[in-house]
């Protein structure tokens, strides 16, 4: 029995939209709360074992999210932002622990993407008006 072009064409529609919609959801994150509380007990804002594991999950994210966008893949759009979200949870985690330069370096990182939502970079910008200002690099004053 010969199936018609408009039935092959919606059953090709049909095997096909699931595999469109796990295309547009993004990976599992690779930042675990267990990560951030391991780095919420550390001593160190940056010495850490924690912090380094945090900082290879999002440099990770990062770069899966640039080469995405780099091939036009169909999930560039949510690895970016699960990349940032994953860069505002860090930031958040480090500025509560009164980690202001970690914080301040994610959120900034944020910042420079242009393309972030405009939700996180809001709370980004938020979040860098509380921390205390950023120590003056500029050596003693002359007299």
């Amino acid at each position: 029995m010969p199936v018609s072009r408009r039935v092959h064409l919606l059953l090709t529609a049909l095997v096909a939209a699931p595999a469109v919609a796990i295309a547009a959801e993004p990976p599992p994150s690779l930042l675990t709360d267990d990560m951030l509380e391991r780095y919420r007990s550390e001593r160190s804002c940056q010495d850490g074992r924690a912090f380094v594991a945090i900082q290879a999950a999002l440099y990770s994210e990062a770069m899966e999210a640039e080469a995405a966008s780099f091939l036009q893949q169909a999930d560039a759009e949510a690895l970016r932002r699960r990349s940032s979200a994953d860069d505002d949870r860090a930031a958040t985690v480090a500025a509560a622990r009164g980690c202001p330069e970690a914080a301040r370096a994610l959120w900034n990182r944020l910042l420079e993407d242009e393309k972030a939502n405009a939700a996180l970079r809001a709370r980004a910008e938020a979040g860098l008006r509380a921390l205390p200002p950023a120590p003056d690099d500029s050596g003693p004053t002359p007299r």
